[in-house]
C-alpha cells in the first residue's frame, strides 16, 4: 500500500521539521543554567558542563519520556540530597548484580550520560550560541562559490613578477651564456628557473622593492576587478538570501551594502536589495522613499568615516575617474552629488493653475541606469524576439552619489520640487531668470506644511514625477549631457516613485506645490486624493477665450479627472498652453494613425464623442500598445530601443510642435483620460495604477518641453505626401466631423 493511500484514513498530516525535544519543565530547567553555560565556555570547558547536566537531567526525568513531563511541574533543579539520593540507590542497585550484569549495565548508562551530554551541547549552542565558527567559513565557501564565476585572484610570487620584468634584460642573456658554455645538462625550463632564482638572489634591496611594489598593484588591480564582478553577480544571490530570510522568518529582509564602488572611481555607495513588500506591492524604498533616504544617507556618512579617500582611490577601476577629494572625511547633511536639470520658462505657461500661487525651489535631479521603466519590455512586445535584464539584483542608491566633492556645494535629495507650470519665469536672488525640470527630478517628492488662513498649519503636496528610480539596477547614472536615461525592464513595470497629493481642500490664492507631507499623512505612500471641491477651484476659472468647439469639448472630458491629483491637472495645463501657442487652430498636423490603441480608432469612428468613456480592454496589453504607438512619433535621438525614452534638454522636436487641433496631442490626452478612468474604477494603487501614471508623466514631460523649445511664430508648409497617406489622415478627420471636404494642414503658431 502506497504511503498516500495509508494516510487517507482521515489522521493529522505530520508537521514537517522536527520539534524541539526540550518541553514543558524542561526549557526553563535548561534555560536557568544559561549564565553557568557562559562561564564554562569562556573558561572552554564546556563539555564538563554538558555532562553535569546530562546527569542532573537523568537525574530529574529518569524514566520520563522526553514528550512527556513531571506530575508535579518543577523545573529547578535537583538538590545535593536528591543527588545524592540517587547515587546511593545506583550502588545499592549494582551490589545485587552479577558481574557481566554490573558491567553492562555501566555500559548502558555511559551510553545514555554521553547520548544527554550531547543534545545537551547542541540545545545550547543552538539557543545562545549560533552558528558555529566552523559553520561559518562553511557558509562562506558555499556563498563565494556561488557569486565567483572565476577564481579569486591570488597574489603572484615576487620571483615570478621580476622574471617578467627582468627577463629580456637581465635573465635571458645569462641564460644564452649558460647554453653557449654547454655545460647545463638539464631541460630548458629548469635552466631558466635557476637562472631566474639566481639573479634574483643577487638583486639589490631597491631591485626587491619596486617588484614588491608592482606584486601588490597587480594584486590590487586583479582584487577590483574580482570585486566588481562579484558586485555585479552575487545581486541576484544575495536577492536569495533575503528571501530566504523572509520565507523561513517570516520577517521581511533588507540587505544594504556600502563602500566604495571601483567602477564609479572609487564612490562610496549604497547598494541594497529587499524581500517582502506592502499591502499595496511596495517594497521599502517605495513605501517610504523619504525615510529610505534617511538611512542611506546615514549609511554614506558612515561609510565615509569608515573608508579613508586613500582606500576608495585604491578601489577605482582603471580609467573610471577617481571625484573623490583626499582631504574630505565629511559630509554635510545638504550636501550631494546631483546634477540640476534647469530650463527658464520663454514664457508664462499656466493656463489653469493659478497665478503667483507657485512655491519655487530647485530639485536635483537623482537617476538610475537601470531604473525600472514605465514601457513594457522586449519580451512584452509582439514580434519583438530580444531579451534584455539586468545582471544584478542590487539596487543602485540615488542617495549613493554622495562623493564628497571638493569645493563644490549641492543640493539635498529631498529638495523639494518647483511646479513646472509657472505664472512667470522665476527669479533668483541676484534677479537672473531661473527655473527647473521637475521631470528630471526621480528622487522622492515631499511637501511642506502650509498655514491656512485661520493660522493652522495643513499638509500640500507638489506632484513632480515618481520618487525614487529604480530597483534592480547595477549603478545610479546621470550621463555628462545632462541626459537622465530610462531603462527598460522586461517585466511589466512597476513604478517606484511616491507622488503626494494634497489631503485638505486647498484654495487658488494658496496652492503650494512644494509642500511637505510627512510623518502620519504618508501611509504606505499612497497618494491622498484631492476633494473635488479643491480641484473645482483650479479647473473652474480657466479662460476659455478663443477655443475652438472641439477643445472645449475635449476639457470637459478632461475634467472628469480633475480629482486625481495634480500631475493629471498638470498635464491638461500643458495641453492648453500648447494648443494657445498654436493660436488655437483647430486643424494641425495629425499624429501617425497607426499603431493607435483600438479604442482610439473607435473613438474617430464614433465622431470623437468625448462624453462616452471608453472600454480600453486589457490593461497589460493597453500598456504595451500605448507605449508602441508614442514610441512611433518620438524623436530618433530619445529612442535607446525596447520603448525606452532619454529625457534630455537637447531634443530636436522638429514636427511635433505642429500637432495640434483634434489629431495631434489631444488625442493622447484623450487615451489617458480612458486609460485613468479605467484604472481609477479600482482604489488600488497596484502595477496597473503606475504604469498609467508613467506613461502621463512621460506625456507632460515631452508636451512641456514642445512648448519651450518650440518657434511660435514660425508657418509650416507641408511636403507632398503619397496620395494613400493623405486618405488615412483625411480619413479619420472626416469621420470626426461628418464632412468629406479635405481641408489643407497649413496651421501659424501664434505667440501668446
Amino acid at each position: 500500500m502506497s504511503q498516500a493511500m495509508k494516510n487517507t484514513g482521515g489522521s493529522p498530516k505530520k508537521k514537517h521539521g522536527k520539534p524541539t525535544w526540550a518541553v514543558g519543565s524542561c526549557q526553563p530547567f535548561l534555560e536557568s543554567q544559561e549564565e553557568d553555560w557562559k562561564t564554562y565556555a569562556k573558561a572552554w570547558k564546556a563539555g564538563d558542563f554538558y555532562e553535569l547536566m546530562a546527569k542532573l537531567y537523568i537525574i530529574k526525568y529518569d524514566g520520563i519520556p522526553s514528550s512527556s513531563d513531571l506530575a508535579d511541574v518543577n523545573p529547578n533543579l535537583p538538590t545535593d540530597e536528591e543527588v545524592a539520593a540517587w547515587d546511593a540507590a545506583q550502588k545499592e542497585e549494582e551490589k545485587l548484580l552479577m558481574p557481566e550484569e554490573l558491567e553492562e549495565k555501566q555500559v548502558e548508562a555511559r551510553k545514555t550520560l554521553l547520548y544527554w551530554k550531547s543534545r545537551m551541547g547542541s540545545w545550547y549552542n543552538w539557543h545562545y550560541n549560533g552558528v558555529q565558527k566552523q559553520d561559518q567559513s562553511q557558509m562562506g565557501a558555499i556563498f563565494d562559490a556561488a557569486i565567483e564565476q572565476a577564481k579569486k585572484p591570488r597574489r603572484a610570487q615576487h620571483i615570478h613578477v621580476y622574471s617578467d620584468i627582468f627577463y629580456d634584460s637581465v635573465i635571458k642573456p645569462e641564460i644564452q651564456r649558460e647554453l653557449d658554455l654547454k655545460q647545463w645538462k638539464g631541460t630548458r625550463f629548469e635552466l631558466m628557473k635557476t637562472v631566474t632564482r639566481r639573479c634574483w638572489g643577487r638583486e639589490t634591496e631597491a631591485v626587491k622593492r619596486l617588484v614588491a611594489d608592482r606584486v601588490e598593484q597587480n594584486r590590487r588591480r586583479d582584487l577590483m576587478c574580482s570585486i566588481r564582478s562579484a558586485l555585479t553577480q552575487g545581486g541576484n544571490y544575495v536577492q536569495v538570501i533575503a528571501d530566504t530570510l523572509k520565507d523561513r522568518f517570516r520577517l521581511h529582509a533588507s540587505i544594504l551594502l556600502v563602500g566604495p564602488i571601483g567602477e564609479r572611481g572609487g564612490v562610496i555607495e549604497v547598494r541594497s536589495v529587499h524581500s517582502g513588500t506592502t499591502a499595496t506591492g511596495l517594497t521599502w524604498p517605495k513605501s517610504d522613499p523619504q525615510g529610505f533616504l534617511a538611512v542611506e544617507k546615514s549609511l554614506i556618512k558612515f561609510g565615509l568615516k569608515a573608508f579613508s579617500s586613500a582606500e576608495c582611490s585604491s578601489r577605482a577601476l582603471k580609467g573610471t575617474g577617481n571625484t573623490l577629494d583626499q582631504n574630505a572625511g565629511t559630509i554635510n547633511d545638504n550636501d550631494t552629488d546631483t546634477e540640476m536639470l534647469a530650463l527658464t520658462p520663454q514664457e508664462p505657461v499656466n493656463d489653469i493653475l493659478p497665478k503667483g500661487s507657485v512655491s519655487t525651489s530647485t530639485s536635483p535631479t537623482l537617476t538610475s541606469k537601470d531604473a525600472e521603466s514605465p514601457r513594457p519590455g522586449p519580451s512584452m512586445v509582439v514580434g519583438d524576439s530580444m531579451a534584455t535584464g539586468s545582471s544584478s539584483s542590487f539596487i543602485a542608491s540615488p542617495t549613493a552619489q554622495t562623493p564628497p566633492i571638493a569645493g563644490k556645494k549641492n543640493a539635498e535629495p529631498s529638495t523639494p520640487s518647483a511646479n513646472p507650470l509657472t505664472a512667470k519665469p522665476l527669479a533668483s536672488q541676484d534677479g537672473e531668470p531661473t527655473g527647473i525640470d521637475p521631470s528630471g527630478y526621480s528622487g522622492p517628492l515631499v511637501t511642506k506644511p502650509s498655514t491656512s488662513q485661520d493660522g493652522k498649519s495643513s499638509s500640500s503636496a507638489g506632484i513632480d514625477s515618481p520618487g525614487h528610480n529604480g530597483p534592480l539596477a547595477t549603478k545610479p547614472s546621470t550621463s555628462q549631457d545632462g541626459e537622465s536615461p530610462s531603462s527598460a525592464s522586461v517585466n511589466p513595470p512597476h513604478s517606484t516613485g511616491h507622488p503626494a497629493t494634497p489631503n485638505t481642500p486647498l484654495n487658488t490664492a494658496g496652492l503650494n506645490f512644494g509642500a511637505d507631507l510627512t510623518d502620519g499623512d504618508n501611509k504606505d505612500s499612497e497618494m491622498i486624493p484631492m476633494s473635488e471641491e479643491a480641484c473645482a477651484d483650479l479647473w473652474i476659472s480657466v479662460d476659455r477665450g478663443g477655443w475652438y468647439s472641439e477643445l472645449s469639448k475635449a476639457f470637459n472630458a478632461l475634467c472628469r479627472g480633475r480629482a486625481w491629483d495634480l500631475l493629471w491637472t498638470r498635464a491638461t495645463d500643458s495641453l492648453i498652453v500648447f494648443e494657445r501657442r498654436c493660436g488655437f487652430q483647430e486643424k494641425g498636423k495629425g499624429l501617425p494613425a497607426k499603431l493607435r490603441p483600438p479604442f482610439i480608432h473607435q473613438f474617430m469612428k464614433e465622431h470623437r464623442w468625448w462624453d462616452k468613456q471608453r472600454d480600453v480592454g486589457d490593461l497589460k496589453e493597453l500598456n504595451k500598445a500605448w507605449w508602441a504607438w508614442w514610441g512611433s512619433f518620438q524623436p530618433a535621438e530619445r529612442s535607446q530601443g525596447s520603448f525606452a525614452f532619454k529625457k534630455s534638454q537637447n531634443v530636436n522636436w522638429s514636427g511635433l510642435e505642429r500637432c495640434h487641433g483634434g489629431t495631434g496631442f489631444m488625442l493622447v490626452m484623450g487615451s489617458l483620460l480612458w486609460w485613468g478612468e479605467a484604472i481609477h474604477k479600482d482604489e488600488e494603487r497596484g502595477e496597473d495604477w503606475w504604469n498609467w501614471r508613467m506613461a502621463l508623466e512621460e506625456f507632460t514631460w515631452a508636451l512641456k518641453h514642445i512648448i519651450r523649445t518650440a518657434t511660435p511664430n514660425e508657418t509650416h508648409v507641408p511636403k507632398k505626401r503619397k496620395r494613400s497617406q493623405i486618405a488615412e489622415e483625411d480619413h479619420d478627420t472626416d469621420a470626426a466631423s461628418g464632412s468629406s471636404k479635405k481641408v489643407s494642414l497649413i496651421s501659424s503658431c501664434m505667440p501668446l
